[in-house]
């Protein structure tokens, strides 16, 4: 790695920066190892220096300055002369919060005061979630780099780090926190399709309130879902960016209403769903309940969900363990599928080859300036690894590596495995498993036939009891489908797949075949109860026997071809014993009608002592 020095300190996960470091480590790159131990909220509220502190939104910048209210927000709407006021001001302890693209202005606003040297020499730089200068290569924040050199005193930090290969990086010391454990557990879910899949847990978290918190970059498949799964506002959020243009309310169209700001604690919805604008930098609090879903699609038209596993392990680090909260963590899982291709390249050969080829385009460009003058039209693949061709042939590094992590990141999902290596790398135990469910949308559902959704439902079932092992993304089916289709439940228990068939899974003839079934399970059971009830010889009042008979209707829960509980009267003795009509003397001495047993019938008799 390109550092003056490099320093491991192996700790046991939850291990606090501030356990190590008094404060930020000066002139460093810090690998802190894991998310919410402390870094970030140890330079906001260490009051014994100014600090500039870059945080990778406008989202963010906002949520900093609304949790520490003595910090200042700098963003695209921040106007020079309130930074001026800011900087003029007495306030011992000074915290300018800024996105990566607005740190301009606090630069020019500096250099307007004639302070500029002065904020170089006493203010204390801090770059967070550093890795986002190579993985966000669609956005123009690169000067936050070139000013943080000009600081005396920085740190780039992040618990996800990515090296760049920019010489200057060789003035910095690199700390790193090497977790010695393991960091949790994914669910790696190989997918046949990645909206089935995400619709099967939504529709399930409706059955059970288990929330979910679903980091998909893409608003069209997210819209989708939506409308499959019948969400509205009583249920969902979306949290992505709501751009100036509009472009992802125009995609949510009458679901627009669903987009929220910085994701707040006591907000949450059942169904939440996160785009890249929401992947770092907030804490999840308050919840305990929960499943976060991370999704990557290699189709063409979702090529945008296809993220480096850093993201990932940043949009699980988001959740913060209620106070006193002593069960489970959240359950994680990434959904994904892959191109079935075996062999991929490594960063560093992506690296090398985006050199190579990028010094050969200088080269060429040199020559055609010569050759054919100012007038010639630059070559525009030079903007890929040059910051302003037109002004400077010089090669940027940091543009290289992000050409190469972008391409490394597409050839992580030529495979299963490597997905897989990429989780263990950053220290997390892997769950391989695979999931066929298929997508449907809600008019698919209105339409299906009911034989073919009992036959579903049913074979379901049948699957979950020889391999329960291949629903371990879900709750048991069975506990599902007793709410949303019984039928296919007691078929399971009373009707084997050959009498199904038989049956075509019409739900009338099905239910009615149940019916006889449970009938004839539970007449077994009457019997004995009674047989320990009724005695041959004995008389018995009309009001007893049927008082009897109910109550043993009602221990077993019997009930009717309707499916309403089942109602006994006095002659449903005759199932069990031959009877004559006769009179029995009550306590008072008053003679009511009743029967006289006079002998079991033969069902009567299989069970009698």
């Amino acid at each position: 790695m390109n550092f003056k020095s490099h320093t491991i300190y192996p700790l046991p996960k939850g291990t606090y920066v501030q356990q190590i470091f008094e404060e930020t480590p000066t002139n460093a790159f810090f690998s802190k190892g894991e998310c919410g131990n402390g870094a970030s909220s140890g330079e906001l509220t260490n009051r014994a220096r100014h600090s500039l502190f870059v945080t990778p939104s406008k989202n963010l910048v906002a949520s900093i300055c609304k949790e520490y209210e003595y910090c200042h927000p700098v963003d695209g709407d921040s106007q020079v002369y309130q930074i001026e006021e800011y900087l003029l001001s007495p306030e011992a302890g000074k915290k300018l919060v800024s996105t990566p693209d607005s740190v301009w202005k606090i630069i020019e606003a500096a250099q307007n005061l004639n302070m500029l040297s002065e904020l170089y020499r006493d203010w204390f730089y801090f770059l967070d979630e550093s890795h986002i200068y190579i993985t966000e290569d669609y956005r123009d924040i690169l000067s936050a780099i070139d000013h943080f050199f000009d600081f005396d005193n920085k740190c780039m930090v992040s618990a996800t780090p990515l090296f760049f290969g920019d010489p200057r990086m060789k003035q910095l010391d690199h700390y790193e926190f090497k977790i010695t454990e393991s960091l949790g557990t994914v669910n790696l879910m190989h997918a046949k399709s990645i909206n089935g899949t995400l619709q099967r847990m939504i529709e399930d978290a409706k059955l059970t309130g288990t929330k979910l918190f679903i980091f998909y970059n893409n608003v069209n498949q997210i819209a989708k879902l939506i409308k499959a799964c019948g969400l509205n506002s009583t249920n969902c959020n979306v949290h992505c960016a709501d751009d100036e243009v509009g472009k992802n309310r125009a995609t949510l169209a009458e679901n627009s209403d669903l987009i929220m700001g910085i994701p707040t604690a006591g907000e949450y919805k059942l169904i939440n769903f996160f785009t890249t604008a929401h992947f770092e930098g907030w804490n999840l609090k308050g919840e305990s309940d929960l499943k976060m879903i991370v999704v990557s699609d290699v189709s063409p038209s979702t090529k945008n969900t296809l993220l480096g596993i850093v993201k990932y392990v940043q949009a699980f680090g988001r959740w913060r363990k209620p106070e006193g909260y002593e069960g489970h963590t959240p359950e994680l899982y990434h959904i994904f599928n892959h191109r079935n291709i075996a062999d991929g390249k490594s960063l560093t050969d992506f690296t090398a080859d985006f050199n190579l080829q990028a010094e050969k385009w200088v080269k060429q460009e040199q020559v055609n300036s010569i050759k054919f003058g100012s007038a010639h039209i630059i070559d525009e693949r030079l903007e890929k690894s040059c910051r302003d061709p037109k002004a400077s042939l010089t090669i940027d590094p940091i543009m290289i590596d992000r050409l190469a992590y972008k391409q490394y990141t597409y050839e992580l999902y030529n495979n299963a495995a490597s997905v897989q290596n990429a989780w263990i790398e950053c220290n997390y135990n892997v769950i391989p498993l695979v999931c066929n469910d298929k997508w449907t949308s809600r008019r698919d559902n209105r339409r299906i036939a009911k034989e073919d959704q009992l036959k579903h439902d049913y074979n379901e079932i049948k699957t979950f009891k020889d391999d329960s092992s291949k629903f371990s993304l879900y709750v048991n089916p069975i506990d599902r489908l007793l709410k949303t289709n019984p039928l296919s439940v007691s078929a399971s228990l009373y009707l084997p797949e050959s009498e199904m068939e038989e049956l075509n899974y019409n739900p009338k003839k099905v239910s009615s075949a149940i019916f006889v079934k449970q009938d004839a399970s539970n007449m077994a059971k009457v019997l004995k109860l009674v047989d320990q009830e009724f005695k041959r010889g004995n008389r018995y009042t009309k009001s007893h026997i049927k008082s009897t008979v109910q109550a043993i209707y009602d221990r077993l829960e019997l009930r009717d071809k309707t499916g309403k509980p089942r109602s006994a009267v006095a002659t449903h003795i005759e199932q069990f014993f031959e009877v004559k009509e006769c009179k029995v003397k009550c306590s008072g001495g008053k003679l009511v009608n009743g029967f006289e047993l006079i002998r079991p019938t033969f069902s009567m008799v299989t069970v009698s002592n």
